[in-house]
């Protein structure tokens, strides 16, 4: 009687609108984090099969590999169906074609997406899917924040140009109106990055058109009173972040400020007075609904959470006060303070501060953990694999790696003087310091593995960016605009150099096969022809 019921409601409403309904439930499920709610979309039989990188066949091993893939509901993120075709083939079967898209935050593995088509049969509960073969794009379209969106300089794009000159595998130049040490972002058509205008006394955002190089727009805000940093340090070297709702920039004092992506202000907040020698550099994080900011160093440092939307405060952490070791000309002061991006890791904040890794609750800011061991100087952001959090000093300061909760592992009382961050891949960390040295680390122990200078062609083989990982490559640009590629392997094999013959400070940045180059005297796209 009960089927007989069913089939009658069934058959007053529309075949495809009943398919249309089971892929919006099983949405819905998705989204509140319920795969077993989701799964009951499948038929529930040893012959329903999905179809991905490989075969899974039944019911059950279907169910068991969700549950693998996406353990925790920041690893689901928030599912979308789109473009959506469903043909019927006859009176009880179906087929749909039609696109996903998983919106993650980068520690939940940045967003996914991909092409699905599905075989349905109508049965005694409803239209139920038998065959599924899902197929994913590549997640690497997106370059929200300076280190990609795992946040760990990482990419799963393969196909990258390898060779390119001023004029070849260059899609793209636009010149820059000053110096900047920021790292562009990618959103979709979008490209942001941050500007300084001196002689304006302006902090700008420019956002230019991926496809062309053409300025969208420029906003930012004005900061006339005198500011101090380094030469080589210009003002706006913070990068922005966004989620492809907003894009947030910090400039130093003129303050922290949200805009949408027409360049219209959505917030703007004065977090007061920025001040140390040698100026700032730490780029706000976006997760989830807050905004995270390492503000300082200085006389006034501390993590901050802000509402995304709003930039209201929600809570504040001042960072302990210190002083380092008189170096040169530079006092007690200035040889003290972190410019260290922090790190959003499930539901902790990371925070490489002098001296010590502070793990925070992002909800409330309450301390969860700390681990002692860094130097008077922190530029580099931490690094997390395998379980494992490596933070590591600057100006040749100690590095240290913990486990999850703050336990030492392993510490290096002098480390390679690092500004840029490292990236990890089988096990093994890789990073280069400013004299252009590069060098592999075992990530589990920190023995050295090897050490080797990049040589470039340029006047200055320093590295100030970071590197990024592509597969088994490291892409890598030092001071003269020259990027390197080396294998990420424990043994050291130089793939190939690519000069600019513009000064840089800035990372290398990759979306959709397409590199993004910024430089001091303009931006660059580069993708294979």
């Amino acid at each position: 009687m009960h089927h007989l019921i069913l089939y009658a409601l069934l058959a007053a409403v529309p075949q495809q609108d009943q398919i249309r309904r089971v892929l919006e439930t099983q949405q819905q499920a998705w989204n509140r984090g319920d795969v077993r709610a989701f799964m009951t979309a499948y038929a529930d039989t040893g012959a329903t099969t999905f179809v991905g990188n490989s075969v899974t066949r039944g019911y059950q091993n279907v169910l068991q590999r969700y549950l693998r893939t996406y353990p925790t509901p920041e690893q689901m993120g928030k599912l979308a169906f789109s473009d959506l075709e469903i043909q019927l083939l006859g009176s009880s079967h179906a087929y749909v074609l039609g696109r996903w898209q998983l919106e993650r935050s980068p520690t939940g593995g940045g967003p996914l997406g991909g092409w699905f088509t599905l075989l349905l049969r109508k049965t005694p509960q409803g239209w139920q899917i038998f065959h599924d073969h899902t197929s994913q794009s590549p997640p690497a379209s997106n370059w929200p924040s300076w280190r990609g969106p795992t946040a760990l300089g990482i990419t799963t794009d393969a196909n990258l140009p390898t060779h390119w000159t001023r004029t070849e595998n260059v899609r793209w130049r636009v010149d820059l109106p000053e110096p900047g040490n920021s790292t562009p972002i990618v959103w979709g058509d979008r490209v942001f990055v941050t500007q300084p205008l001196k002689s304006q006394n302006r902090r700008t955002l420019m956002c230019f058109d991926r496809a062309t190089g053409k300025l969208l727009w420029q906003s930012g805000l004005t900061w006339s009173a005198p500011e101090p940093t380094h030469a080589t340090n210009p003002y706006g070297s913070a990068s922005p972040v966004t989620d492809g709702q907003i894009v947030v920039a910090w400039f130093g004092s003129a303050g922290l400020a949200a805009y949408d992506f027409n360049g219209k202000e959505l917030w703007r907040r004065d977090l007061g007075i920025q001040k140390h020698t040698w100026g700032y550099g730490t780029s706000p994080v976006l997760h989830g609904d807050r905004v995270f900011l390492n503000f300082g160093p200085g006389d006034r440092a501390f993590l901050i959470a802000l509402d995304k939307k709003t930039g209201k405060t929600l809570w504040q952490a001042d960072t302990p006060p210190g002083e380092g070791q008189k170096f040169s000309n530079w006092s007690p002061a200035d040889m003290y303070g972190s410019w260290s991006t922090p790190l959003a890791l499930g539901g902790q904040l990371i925070a490489s501060w002098a001296r010590q890794v502070v793990a925070f609750d992002q909800a409330t800011g309450k301390v969860l953990w700390t681990g002692e061991g860094l130097g008077d100087l922190v530029y580099p952001s931490p690094v997390h694999a395998d379980g494992v959090i490596v933070a590591m000093g600057g100006f040749g300061g100690p590095s240290v790696a913990l486990r999850a909760g703050g336990e030492a592992l392993w510490r290096l009382p002098k480390s390679r003087p690092l500004i840029g961050s490292g990236v990890v891949r089988n096990g093994y960390l890789y990073v280069v310091d400013i004299g252009g040295i590069a060098e592999c680390l075992e990530l589990q122990t920190g023995k050295v593995v090897w050490t080797q200078r990049l040589r470039g062609s340029g006047a200055d083989n320093g590295v100030w960016s970071s590197p990024v990982l592509a597969g088994d490559k490291i892409y890598v640009m030092n001071r003269s605009g020259e990027t390197f590629l080396f294998k990420a392997a424990p043994e050291f094999e130089l793939l190939g150099s690519n000069p600019l013959g513009e000064p840089s400070n800035s990372s290398v940045v990759v979306s959709d096969g397409d590199l993004f180059l910024r430089t001091h005297a303009a931006l660059w796209c580069v993708g294979r022809k």
